[in-house]
């Protein structure tokens, strides 16, 4: 497969921000500067920007709009504030709301490139369905912030700042380097600084994590009756990771969530939150604990890289982009946790493997979501070519993910299998995909899993693991 036109933003802004969602949102579903088609020709079309990067992944669509402009410098505090305001927030709320509109009425009409020959590649959710976020990057008001206030330069967060009232001087009383509400007869707009920008993108640096964070912003500050004020995001997205729900009737136990004591009207979260945070003990010991996790990213990246006839590897019996995004779309849900446990998982088959055996084991991602996880180290017999290694490694990767399938029928909705060289990291060269659904069964597909149950699973072993997203140090004992 050819690989897709990758924009890399034109100013410095877009190219940071594009530069950030690669690495947060890996390359199948971030593109930067895609181009809407508004041309009434059928043989001539040229594209004009929609916004400044794009995420697709399943429901969710996620809108930037990158705007660089100059904090202005007279003697007035408040002037220079409505003045950049109006050209960084307000201009570029507008471009995010203009772009929404052209995704639900023409979403086949959004291309990769300005010649509009290059389909955007990842399909739209309907627009009934369609979550849409939005998110305007403001720079050049982080410096002057951190000038007036110090801190990191992150833009306070006061929710009772509306509107007009963030730039009309006649009937308000604007309150520089504060924001609120952008439009309150519109969807909620998050609004990122220099400052914010980089530190939400490196704590939440899943698709998972980073969606789960805007929900829950967007419902805290749109929560009527309750006045959220906080120094600015990077305490708010502190208070955020501090805290996790304990109720286990609760429909978010275990996440990560913004408490609000009972019979309170508000919250109010106090500069030095977030440098509390980045210095403590537990965030320390999470980054180490992390670091296991970041294979599974650099798997989901080979294998949508590798895959095609010009590759060296490429990725066996499933050759279309839908079918390989599909798999790859699984993978990349996870949260950076789940992602923890699952690639320790598969990296201590690797340590224990051995050239001359195989090995296999499946696992449930650490949240309940309905995903089935088959790894196998399958072994290459001597005199064996590479091709018919490939195919038969392929063969028994199927055979294992239809008897695990067999298993867990009616329980599970996904399976995703993983093959690759037994032998340990010195012998991997190649990985295989599998993809099966866990509700329907193809033909003889039952016949064949129930014969592979029978076949692999007559002595199964079962063990369990936990996992906390803080591992225990001294100052949380």
């Amino acid at each position: 497969m050819a690989s897709l036109p990758k924009n890399p933003g034109g100013t410095p802004a877009e190219q940071y921000l594009a530069q950030l969602g690669e690495r947060s949102f890996l390359t199948l579903w971030s593109y930067a500067s895609p181009f809407r088609d508004q041309s009434a020709s059928a043989t001539a079309s040229e594209g004009k920007e929609l916004c400044d990067m794009l995420v697709v992944f399943d429901e969710h669509v996620i809108i930037f709009s990158s705007k660089h402009c100059e904090y202005p410098t007279t003697d007035d505090p408040v002037l220079n504030w409505t003045r950049w305001y109006k050209r960084a927030v307000a201009a570029g709320a507008d471009q995010l709301y203009g772009a929404e509109r052209w995704l639900k009425q023409h979403p086949d009409r959004v291309y990769l490139d300005k010649e509009c020959q290059h389909p955007f590649p990842v399909p739209l959710p309907a627009p009934a369905a369609m979550k849409v976020h939005r998110i305007v990057v403001a720079h050049g008001a982080s410096a002057p912030c951190q000038a007036e206030y110090g801190g990191t330069g992150s833009l306070m967060i006061d929710n009772r700042v509306v509107g007009a009232a963030h730039y009309d001087t006649r009937r308000f009383k604007p309150e520089p380097f504060t924001l609120g509400l952008v439009d309150p007869a519109k969807e909620y707009v998050h609004v990122f600084d220099d400052a914010s920008l980089a530190a939400v993108m490196r704590m939440l640096d899943t698709i998972s994590d980073f969606v789960a964070y805007l929900e829950k912003k967007e419902e805290l500050l749109a929560k009527r009756g309750l006045k959220v004020w906080a120094a600015g995001e990077d305490d708010l997205l502190a208070y955020y990771l501090r805290n996790t729900d304990h109720d286990e009737n609760s429909p978010t136990f275990g996440r990560h969530i913004f408490p609000v004591s009972p019979g309170y009207e508000g919250l109010h979260i106090e500069e030095g939150f977030w440098d509390g945070f980045i210095h403590s003990e537990q965030l320390q010991a999470r980054i180490a604990a992390d670091q296991v996790s970041y294979a599974w990213d650099g798997l989901i990246k080979y294998i949508y890289e590798n895959t095609g006839e010009d590759k060296a590897h490429p990725l066996s019996h499933n050759s279309s982009f839908t079918d390989r995004e599909a798999a790859l779309r699984i993978m990349a849900r996870e949260p950076r946790l789940s992602r923890r446990m699952l690639a320790r998982a598969f990296r201590e088959m690797m340590v224990k493997s051995e050239p001359d055996e195989h090995r296999v084991r499946h696992t449930g991602a650490l949240e309940d979501s309905g995903v089935q996880y088959i790894f196998l180290l399958w072994p290459r017999h001597e005199g064996q070519s590479k091709a018919e290694y490939r195919a038969e490694r392929f063969e028994m990767l199927q055979a294992y993910g239809l008897a695990v399938k067999f298993r867990n029928f009616g329980k599970t909705k996904k399976f995703v299998g993983i093959a690759t060289e037994a032998g340990g990291f010195e012998a991997l060269e190649s990985y295989d995909l599998m993809y099966l659904e866990g509700d329907e069964w193809d033909g003889q597909e039952r016949a064949l899993a129930e014969q592979a149950n029978l076949m692999f699973f007559r002595n199964p072993t079962a063990s369990t693991s936990h996992e906390d997203e803080y591992p225990e140090t001294d100052e949380n004992k």
